[in-house]
């Protein structure tokens, strides 16, 4: 039977033309590298070899099955690579689901390393609130959510792996009254215009339940967007505050923003990656989450 190691035999005598030379690179005897070509002349019911007095030479039948023989070590060799690049995470696609609190420069520094090391990966992101990503997550939409963690999971059925926490902040430009004189209640923030997001937001509901925990009324926005970068355009035109989780991250290219430190404490948020019990993660997946862990244990 012609199988992988007797094609790599004949095709290092084609390359030697010489039966002990062949052998010696096989680290093979040269009467067991020769039985072993002669039960494939057997099998194939030709000659594929002919000796010469320096050494040997493809018959017009070893021409042909070189040939092929080539080519079935050439698939083979490029099969075994592609396994290799799956394996390691360097080959397939990628769905992620990424919410706001996630988009950071932890994030950015995976997937760009990811994508140094690899040509055949493709990445996906969907953005969004985290629990319309958990359903796209359910749904086999997303091989993983990174959101926020799980502690609603009536089936049991999600794996939450927490990475790190955060806060919401107040953000506004450095030319703000508040950026230059610290508030010192809640009640002085109502006294200013702000841009939030629109009522379903998280950020927002916790901001909302601040204000209702300290028996004051929630801010009402003067504009309510979705759009990041309209906000921070309004915030440097004009005296808005606004409402940013995992800021200091955020802000790194905003220098002419501030930071706005609640006067009271804030409940930290945790941050985790989501995925499936049920459901196996691919190669990529795999490779991804075990980088994103190992950038956060580096901390």
């Amino acid at each position: 039977m012609l199988d992988l190691k007797t094609i790599k035999y004949l095709l290092t005598i084609l390359d030697r033309k010489n039966l002990s030379r062949a052998a010696d690179d096989l680290h093979l005897t040269q009467s067991a590298l020769t039985k072993r070509i002669h039960q494939l002349e057997e099998q194939l019911d030709v000659q594929l070899l002919s000796r010469q007095s320096h050494g040997v030479e493809p018959t017009f039948y070893g021409d042909i099955v070189g040939k092929h023989a080539q080519k079935i070590q050439t698939y083979v060799e490029d099969m075994q690579r592609e396994l290799s690049a799956a394996k390691e995470g360097r080959l397939g696609i990628l769905n992620l689901g990424v919410g706001v609190r996630w988009q950071n420069n932890h994030l950015i520094g995976v997937i760009a390393a990811l994508l140094k090391e690899s040509h055949g990966l493709h990445i996906k992101i969907t953005g969004g609130l985290h629990n319309n990503l958990m359903e796209l997550l359910r749904k086999g939409e997303v091989d993983m959510v990174l959101g926020s963690f799980v502690t609603d999971d009536p089936r049991g059925n999600v794996v939450s792996l927490p990475m790190f926490t955060t806060r919401i902040c107040v953000v506004a430009r450095k030319k703000h009254p508040l950026a230059r004189k610290k508030p010192t209640d809640l009640a002085q923030l109502l006294e200013y215009s702000w841009i939030l997001p629109y009522p379903h937001y998280p950020t927002r509901t916790q901001l909302y339940s601040i204000f209702s925990e300290h028996n004051l009324p929630p801010p009402e926005p003067d504009v309510e967007t979705e759009s990041t970068i309209l906000t921070f355009s309004l915030l440097r035109a004009a005296n808005f505050l606004t409402l940013a989780s995992d800021c200091r991250l955020q802000l790194l290219d905003n220098k002419d923003l501030s930071i706005i430190e609640f006067p009271e404490d804030v409940p930290e948020i945790r941050c985790a990656i989501n995925h499936l019990k049920d459901r196996e993660l691919s190669p990529a997946a795999t490779v991804f989450k075990r980088e994103l862990e190992g950038m956060f244990d580096r901390q």
